[in-house]
């Protein structure tokens, strides 16, 4: 009787596990479509694009970009994904998240009421703000390391080094902020959001070449994972080449459509939860996916 009382206790806790893990990565599609609702829903009120999804921030969305972008980052940094680069990539894509949310896209001079001679910046209003906010995540961030370590340090070369990665990260943005505060203000929104965007994309790769690793996944055939994960994978490397294409003109002078930078947002946003609906399914009954 023992020994079947604790073959159901383990089979009850893997069922928990399973459940939280399935509920976590829903909770990640979730916030992403509160934040295209909320920024819909303010698009309808004000009749007009505004330039990007990220200047939704100095609008009635605010809370739900910010909200949204830390609730996704704190998920990809608890989600298990694949020991190796796809776990590492998911961990500092997390970190890269809060950053995003936190630090908002500069304005031109009009908008922001002045740069102090610079073209852009963030409005001095604000200002205050993004101090608290980082503050508040950099000293967290040294407990979150310590907590880390202490975790990583009989788990294997591989978990070390995640926290080696984590590490040189944080210590990285701290030194940005205090040392050369008013590049990181004009800067850190658009260097994280790009960085976090290529860490997804690499992961989404990842996937490609593994959908197959299950002989029989739900819903699809591993092969159609495959192609799917090629796909999206694809429509986010011409988003980044194209991106990338406007992001030279627009430095360079050239007249741009408004909007531009909206749409590649939007672009982004719908690719990643496309991958994410994806791998959902995919792992719906799997769970945590093998090492690579």
């Amino acid at each position: 009787m023992v020994p079947a009382l604790a073959q159901t206790g383990a089979m009850a806790s893997r069922e928990y596990v399973g459940t939280t893990y399935r509920y976590l990565r829903l909770t990640i599609v979730g916030l992403f479509t509160a934040l295209i609702v909320s920024v819909i829903w303010q698009i309808g009120q004000d009749g007009f694009l505004r330039s990007s999804i990220s200047a939704y921030y100095y609008a009635a969305p605010r809370s739900i970009f910010v909200g949204a972008l830390v609730g996704v980052g704190a998920a990809l940094i608890a989600i298990k994904g694949r020991a190796g680069p796809e776990e590492t990539l998911l961990n500092i894509a997390g970190m890269l998240a809060p950053i995003v949310a936190m630090v908002p896209t500069p304005l031109s001079s009009a908008r922001a009421g002045g740069c102090a001679g610079a073209s852009r910046c963030v409005p001095e209003a604000f200002v205050a703000g993004v101090d608290n906010n980082m503050w508040a995540l950099i000293i967290t961030g040294v407990g979150a390391l310590i907590v880390a370590g202490l975790v990583t340090w009989r788990a294997g070369r591989l978990a070390r080094l995640r926290c080696g990665f984590a590490a040189a990260l944080w210590l990285l943005v701290s030194v940005a902020f205090i040392g050369w505060r008013d590049a990181f203000l004009s800067s850190a929104h658009n260097l994280a959001a790009a960085g976090l965007f290529v860490l997804i994309a690499v992961v989404v790769v990842i996937n490609a070449r593994h959908a197959q690793q299950f002989r029989e996944p739900p819903v699809f055939r591993a092969r159609t994972y495959c192609w799917i994960y090629r796909a999206i994978g694809a429509v986010m490397a011409v988003a980044a080449a194209v991106a990338l294409v406007m992001t030279i003109l627009s430095l360079a002078g050239s007249m741009l459509p408004h909007a531009w930078l909206f749409v590649m947002e939007s672009v982004m946003i719908g690719t990643f939860i496309a991958f994410w609906a994806v791998q959902t399914v995919q792992f719906w009954e799997i769970g945590v996916p093998g090492s690579d």
